[in-house]
């Protein structure tokens, strides 16, 4: 039940919860309205920021997938495609690690590679994304070890061949994954710190 006064007399008057519309006093008898009360526009407008902010992260969060998409739909562009390449086995004559490149925005760490099969010698330049890839490809596969390569179908055509799995990614090192967590952690935390300043700001 709610109290309220009534307009006429400021009789004490009983109301069911929930209840609006035209009552009578059971004092003065006088017919006196009652209205559900207004949400003031401080309250309706932190009811709405919730909606505002969850349309707004789910806005950017398509804004971003496409354009993942639209980067690697550039990024397949002008390449090779070597999955109907016949498998070929090569013993490798020549490797070395040549360091970071950047070709077209597209830096990468490279890997040169002589290689001997059916056809001769030829080389070709593995791309590695990162370094410890590159260096750990390097020390796996020294001169002398058969690795799975696919050729190229078209003689004399570049690439004559690429490697069969590319450079493969090496596990990250303790040291890596300990401040993997610790960078997530303080990315946590200070959301966390603004979370609770706005909350305050807002009381």
């Amino acid at each position: 039940m709610v109290e309220i006064l009534c307009p006429h007399c400021e009789g004490v008057i009983e109301l069911p919860d929930d209840s609006y519309g035209e009552f009578e006093c059971p004092h003065c008898t006088e017919i006196f309205e009652w209205e559900e009360p207004q949400i003031s526009q401080q309250h309706e407008k932190m009811l709405r920021t919730p909606a505002k902010i969850k349309a707004g992260a789910i806005g950017f969060v398509v804004v971003v997938f496409f354009m993942i998409l639209a980067i690697g739909a550039i990024g397949q562009i002008g390449q090779v495609n070597t999955d109907t390449w016949l498998v070929r086995q090569g013993e490798i004559t020549e490797i070395s690690y040549e360091g970071r490149r950047n070709v077209e925005a597209n830096p990468y760490h490279a890997v040169e590679l002589k290689v001997e099969y059916e056809i001769g010698e030829r080389t070709t330049t593995l791309e590695c994304s990162f370094e410890r890839d590159a260096i750990a490809y390097v020390e796996n596969n020294p001169v002398g070890t058969i690795i799975d390569i696919r050729q190229n179908p078209v003689d004399g055509e570049f690439p004559f061949f690429v490697v069969e799995g590319g450079c493969p990614s090496q596990p990250l090192s303790n040291g890596e994954i300990v401040g993997s967590f610790v960078c997530f952690g303080l990315i946590i935390t200070i959301l966390g710190i603004d979370q609770i300043r706005n909350k305050i700001r807002n009381n």
